[in-house]
């Protein structure tokens, strides 16, 4: 798949995109790498947790330029689900507008039968952000995406969840069509990291977003 291919679809392989009805085009590639991540979890695991987060930089802040405090970031993260034995995977974005420094937009899947709490592992990347970043208050630097931009409520820390073994007939179809639906609604709200807007101010040679590894998984 090429890096810049785009599309305006309002479907990504059978799964909804967020192109706020056919206004803005979605890179490829970035809803492939939601898309894989997401299939890898949900396969390897009957209970998936989803948390979209932001990263935002101090105002004063000079970064390095490349990414580097971001990839620290998911390098402490991840060395943390790893001693916990927790499956993790993400996927991040860098974009920049007015601002002198870029924001994050990214997107956590953990086994959800070993982490249900959102909200400590929130408070976590909270930590971990103010650590990367020498930060002594993090303060407003990490966006949970719990409200939209005019203040509603807005659920995060979703969890994905395969219909139970033991149950059959209509109780199996209500639960396969609430995983179905809970699938989609992830990779929807996911699809908003693909927006082409915002990413043309990444510097020439800098990466535009970043995933884990999926060989490297427990």
């Amino acid at each position: 798949m090429n890096y810049q291919s785009v599309t305006s679809s309002p479907e990504f392989n059978g799964l909804p995109i967020n192109n706020g009805n056919g206004q803005y085009s979605c890179f490829e590639m970035i809803l492939e790498k939601v898309h894989e991540r997401l299939n890898w979890m949900t396969n390897k695991h009957c209970r998936v947790l989803f948390i979209r987060f932001d990263l935002r930089f101090p105002r004063d802040h000079k970064t390095h330029g490349n990414n580097d405090e971001i990839s620290h970031f998911f390098k402490i993260m991840k060395d943390n689900a790893r001693s916990a034995g927790c499956e993790f995977h993400f996927v991040w974005v860098r974009e920049q507008k007015d601002s002198d420094t870029p924001h994050y937009h990214c997107v956590v899947l953990l086994n959800g039968s070993r982490v249900q709490n959102y909200r400590a592992f929130l408070g976590e990347v909270q930590r971990v952000w103010g650590m990367v970043l020498r930060c002594f208050d993090s303060t407003g630097l990490v966006w949970t995406c719990e409200q939209d931009y005019n203040g509603n409520q807005v659920e995060n820390g979703i969890l994905i969840e395969r219909p139970k073994q033991n149950v059959h007939g209509e109780f199996f179809l209500e639960q396969n069509n609430l995983y179905n639906e809970t699938l989609r609604a992830c990779f929807y709200w996911s699809s908003y990291l693909a927006k082409t807007s915002q990413k043309d101010n990444t510097p020439f040679g800098i990466r535009r977003f970043n995933a884990s590894q999926l060989r490297h998984s427990l």
